[in-house]
């Protein structure tokens, strides 16, 4: 697994928040929603997401702790 450069969301926000633009927000928001959505259309289900277990990485979106949970 490749290193994250920005930690955890929960880090990240809580260093960049007042630096980041509303376009920088809404541009994590998107990514982060984009991702559950193309785990949700391959019928796996995160179980345990939250800010700790989304990571940022040169400004990209990763999700870490994903189990192959399939949706019945």
């Amino acid at each position: 697994m490749e290193y994250a450069d920005g930690g955890s969301l929960r880090n990240y926000l809580k260093k960049n928040f007042h630096n980041l633009t509303w376009n920088d927000k809404y541009n994590l928001a998107y990514q982060l929603a984009s991702a559950v959505l193309c785990l949700h259309s391959e019928g796996i289900v995160h179980h345990d997401l939250h800010s700790g277990n989304v990571l940022v990485h040169q400004n990209t979106i990763k999700l870490a702790d994903v189990k192959n949970w399939r949706m019945k």
